[in-house]
Protein backbone atom coordinates (compact mmCIF):
# COMPACT_ATOMS: atom_id res chain seq x y z
CA UNK A 1 0.00 0.00 0.00
CA UNK A 2 1.38 3.37 -0.99
CA UNK A 3 0.17 6.79 0.14
CA UNK A 4 0.83 10.29 -1.13
CA UNK A 5 -0.32 13.68 0.18
CA UNK A 6 -0.56 16.63 -2.21
CA UNK A 7 -0.99 20.20 -1.02
CA UNK A 8 -3.56 21.99 -3.21
CA UNK A 9 -3.91 25.17 -1.20
CA UNK A 10 -3.60 26.52 2.32
CA UNK A 11 -6.49 24.40 3.58
CA UNK A 12 -6.77 21.73 0.90
CA UNK A 13 -4.96 18.41 0.66
CA UNK A 14 -5.34 15.48 -1.71
CA UNK A 15 -4.66 12.04 -0.27
CA UNK A 16 -3.91 9.26 -2.76
CA UNK A 17 -3.88 5.66 -1.56
CA UNK A 18 -2.86 2.80 -3.84
CA UNK A 19 -3.78 -0.81 -3.01
CA UNK A 20 -2.46 -3.90 -4.77
CA UNK A 21 -5.23 -5.56 -6.81
CA UNK A 22 -4.42 -8.98 -5.36
CA UNK A 23 -5.09 -7.73 -1.82
CA UNK A 24 -8.47 -6.31 -2.81
CA UNK A 25 -9.52 -9.48 -4.67
CA UNK A 26 -8.52 -11.65 -1.71
CA UNK A 27 -10.56 -9.54 0.71
CA UNK A 28 -13.61 -9.49 -1.60
CA UNK A 29 -13.55 -13.28 -1.97
CA UNK A 30 -13.20 -13.69 1.80
CA UNK A 31 -16.21 -11.46 2.47
CA UNK A 32 -18.29 -13.20 -0.22
CA UNK A 33 -17.59 -16.59 1.36
CA UNK A 34 -18.74 -15.23 4.72
CA UNK A 35 -21.95 -13.92 3.16
CA UNK A 36 -22.54 -17.17 1.25
CA UNK A 37 -22.72 -19.12 4.53
CA UNK A 38 -25.99 -17.40 5.42
CA UNK A 39 -27.30 -16.55 1.93
CA UNK A 40 -30.68 -17.87 0.82
CA UNK A 41 -31.88 -18.16 -2.78
CA UNK A 42 -34.72 -20.08 -4.41
CA UNK A 43 -33.58 -23.51 -5.59
CA UNK A 44 -30.56 -23.70 -3.26
CA UNK A 45 -30.17 -24.95 0.27
CA UNK A 46 -29.30 -22.23 2.81
CA UNK A 47 -25.55 -21.67 2.76
CA UNK A 48 -25.10 -23.45 -0.60
CA UNK A 49 -25.76 -20.50 -2.91
CA UNK A 50 -23.01 -20.10 -5.58
CA UNK A 51 -20.58 -17.21 -4.99
CA UNK A 52 -21.54 -15.59 -8.32
CA UNK A 53 -25.16 -15.34 -7.17
CA UNK A 54 -24.11 -13.95 -3.80
CA UNK A 55 -21.96 -11.33 -5.56
CA UNK A 56 -24.87 -10.35 -7.81
CA UNK A 57 -27.11 -9.73 -4.81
Amino acid sequence: MATAVETLGKLERRLTITFPVADVRTEVEKRLKQQAKSAKAPGFRPGKVPLKMVAAQ
